[in-house]
């Protein structure tokens, strides 16, 4: 048993065989893969806490999307549309009039009332809510029927309002909602999906039948696989249906072909970058910042570690957004001044996932820097552990990746002087200037003047560099052949639009 047991952990393939074969017992107990209408999903983190107001678990927030609705949600170009409120209107200079469908039910059974969403908004603002900072402009919210609210805004912000904070807040069942342990254990909405079991790593959704339009889908399987060569194994194999977004890119298209899969790739909004804290004594340095940022080969890492599915950033907002604007970058003066300082030395610590892919490109970026004479050490942690260093600060330089909304209002959120942490400004930027420009932003009430104002933003953070943008990476699925043409389909266009 000994010599078994060191054998085991002497190859590392033994163990993505075993955790494969324990995956194939899983799924044939589940006695359903004669189902077509069943989707098996691999997933790389096992959800513990269902409840989004206090779970951290890294999946949760696209399964709360398919268990729950907001009164508005953002279409695929980024503006808002319906989901719970079928109307609204602007009432100048800073209140907002929402309409419900008075035929929406939560998942047992429950009417969806103004009560609810004014329970599920006031609740997002008590201390300790992730995001309690979203709501701090509403003065006040008020039931003016069964289906109909107001919410009065402390200042005419009403734009960025309704397209980054609306969307966020998931609309719960007070009578439910308020019993968190329960809650996070079970949870219910209103969405296309519901909540039927979480055990033995696999979470079971089943269709939620009295929404329109009704997916094909019935009935969606999350399989919890943490290898990602595992998830791979388990696609090929057709023991797995999708994977999206959480599989090695590099040889993708050899893959596919080998195995008769799919991509289903897209332009995407994540952007990838390298934070940069500014308390740090050498990085304060403008000139070093930017050094180190011309040092990095983009195209090289896209090529090679992405396997060409992203494309550059030049600014903090994609290309595909309304209020992009591409500042020409200027490349530093004094890039050869590195290379040569080699005294006084202050080490540099490049914080990251633990991950496989985020390993690779810290190691190739770590080569980029020595060859300008800054030497930088690698931390990889896990997601709890990682995040807990970041949300408080507590890094030179970490890699990391943020889904940018349609609305450039959160660039406040990330930049503003007074946003450090606990807040979301975790590099400590301080620019006077950009203070004004935010502010002046959030108080437009014309696109046309707000486009003007943001250009001047990222021109001006593209110059200073307290984020180092990377790229935007693709949206990629990878899909059974035999099931590719199901995510075409319009009544699933949802269900698989909120899993990105």
């Amino acid at each position: 048993m000994l010599a078994l047991i060191k054998l085991f952990y002497a190859y590392p393939l033994l163990k993505h065989i075993f955790s494969l074969i324990l995956l194939l017992s899983l799924i044939n107990c589940s006695n359903d893969r004669h189902l077509n209408d069943t989707w098996h999903i691999g997933i790389n983190n096992e959800i513990k806490n269902f409840d989004i107001r206090s779970s951290g678990d890294k999946n949760l927030w696209p399964v709360t999307k398919l268990l729950t609705q907001s009164l508005l949600r953002l279409d695929q170009q980024g503006s808002p549309v319906g989901d719970l409120a079928v109307k609204w209107d602007i009432l100048p200079p800073n209140e907002l009039v929402f309409e419900l469908n008075s035929n929406a039910l939560f998942h047992d059974g429950h009417p969806v009332t103004a009560q609810d969403v004014i329970y599920s908004f006031q609740d997002a603002q008590r201390a300790g809510s992730p995001i309690s900072s979203l709501l701090r402009s509403v003065e006040s919210y008020a039931a003016i029927s069964t289906h109909k609210l107001k919410i009065k805004l402390k200042e005419s912000e009403i734009l960025p309002f309704l397209a980054n904070v609306v969307p966020v807040i998931r609309i719960l069942p007070k009578h439910y909602a308020v019993k968190e342990e329960l809650f996070a254990k079970h949870p219910i909405g209103s969405g296309p999906f519901q909540f039927v079991s979480s055990k033995s790593r696999i979470l079971t959704l089943k269709r939620n039948e009295r929404f329109l339009p009704l997916p094909s889908v019935k009935v969606l399987k999350f399989f919890t696989i943490s290898n990602p060569n595992t998830r791979l194994m388990s696609l090929a194999s057709g023991e797995s249906d999708l994977l999206f977004n959480n599989f090695p890119l590099v040889h993708l298209d050899k893959f596919t072909q080998e195995y008769n899969l799919k991509t289903q790739s897209v332009p995407g909004a994540r952007l990838h970058y390298l934070g940069i804290n500014l308390r740090h004594p050498r990085l304060k340095e403008r000139a070093l910042r930017k050094a180190l940022f011309a040092s990095i080969n983009r195209n090289e890492l896209i090529k090679n570690k992405l396997d060409h599915k992203a494309r550059l950033a030049s600014s903090v907002l994609p290309d595909t957004n309304h209020f992009f604007f591409n500042p020409r970058i200027k490349s530093p003066e004094k890039l050869a001044s590195f290379k040569s300082a080699k005294s006084d030395h202050q080490k540099i610590t490049l914080l990251g996932l633990n991950t496989p892919e985020d390993r690779a490109i810290m190691l190739a970026i770590q080569s980029y820097w020595k060859e300008i004479g800054v030497e930088a050490s690698i931390t990889g942690r896990d997601f709890a552990s990682f995040m807990d260093s970041y949300k408080r600060g507590n890094f030179d330089i970490v890699l990391f990746n943020l889904n940018i909304k349609a609305d450039p209002d959160f660039l406040y959120s990330l930049f503003h002087s007074s946003q450090f942490p606990p807040e979301r400004n975790r590099f400590y930027y301080q620019n006077r200037q950009i203070d004004e420009l935010l502010e002046q932003a959030r108080r437009a009430t014309e696109q046309g003047e707000r486009r003007k104002t943001y250009a001047k933003v990222q021109e001006i953070l593209m110059d200073d560099l307290p984020l180092l943008p990377l790229w935007y990476s693709d949206n990629v699925m990878l899909v059974r052949e035999k099931r590719a043409q199901e995510l075409k389909a319009p009544e699933n266009a949802r269900v698989f639009e909120e899993l990105f």
